[in-house]
């Protein structure tokens, strides 16, 4: 028989007891990781199923301040018919990677503690549901915006690491590219501490890798005018997260 999974208006009285904070409290917070697990068919029962929804609150919870930090924001959405569960912790930027020394450190330490972190719960979701292969349709990890941080941060060390072995057209347009994701992952930063946070971790980063002008390509000579485009664009790039950062560095 299929389970029927707590519905949405006695969901918050069937929530265990939890040490951190609720998702009703993360609304100027930032998903940091998030596990999804799909089972069917479902092998528990009512009892069963409300039994570990409250064992995967207080799981999430305590697992979310051992690895991230104490004031994470935790939650366990059941929904209707086949379980789907949703587990999502919750934080700021600027006390989850402040909290590891430098920026560049903290954004991979992070990534990999949240990816560990959303891991255990899919572990212990699929274990405590006693779900195998053959009734779980789809189980994920997901590691939020600490992951697209990830992927900006390892994108300039790609462009670092090409400049002067690719056309300086390419790095360009990748410096070009990496601006709109960095604007995009700024703009959806909910806590008001971390665009700024964010924004000068960054530009110290863009500053250290991304030389004012460009290393000379054996192979090639690039004409002036494709330089001074680099450099635009480069200073661009800057422009945007030091007033993002609102902290003057020199250009």
């Amino acid at each position: 028989m299929p389970v029927r999974l707590p519905s949405r208006e006695n969901h918050s009285r069937q929530r265990a007891g939890i040490t951190g904070h609720h998702m009703a409290d993360y609304i100027d917070r930032n998903i940091l990781c998030q596990a999804y697990i799909h089972i069917d068919p479902v092998r528990l029962d009512d009892d069963q199923a409300i039994q570990l929804k409250r064992h995967l609150e207080a799981f999430i919870s305590s697992r979310g301040q051992f690895f991230l930090y104490e004031q994470v924001a935790t939650d366990v959405e059941f929904k209707e018919g086949s379980l789907k569960v949703y587990a999502t912790i919750a934080g700021a930027l600027y006390i989850a990677i402040g909290q590891y020394g430098s920026f560049r450190d903290g954004v991979n330490f992070l990534a990999q503690d949240t990816k560990r972190l959303a891991e255990c719960v899919v572990s212990e979701s699929l274990f405590l549901s006693r779900s195998r292969h053959d009734n779980t349709v789809r189980a994920e990890a997901r590691t939020g915006v600490v992951g697209s941080l990830k992927g900006a941060v390892d994108k300039l060390g790609q462009i670092r690491s090409e400049l002067g072995d690719v056309p300086l057209r390419s790095s360009i347009n990748q410096i070009a590219d990496i601006q709109v994701t960095i604007e995009k992952i700024i703009g959806n930063l909910r806590d008001s501490n971390d665009p700024p946070f964010v924004a000068d971790g960054l530009c110290a980063i863009v500053e250290e890798m991304l030389p004012h002008r460009p290393p000379h390509r054996p192979s090639s000579v690039d004409r002036e005018d494709v330089i001074v485009s680099y450099r635009k664009q480069r200073a661009e790039l800057v422009s945007f997260l030091k007033k993002t950062s609102n902290r003057k560095r020199s250009t």
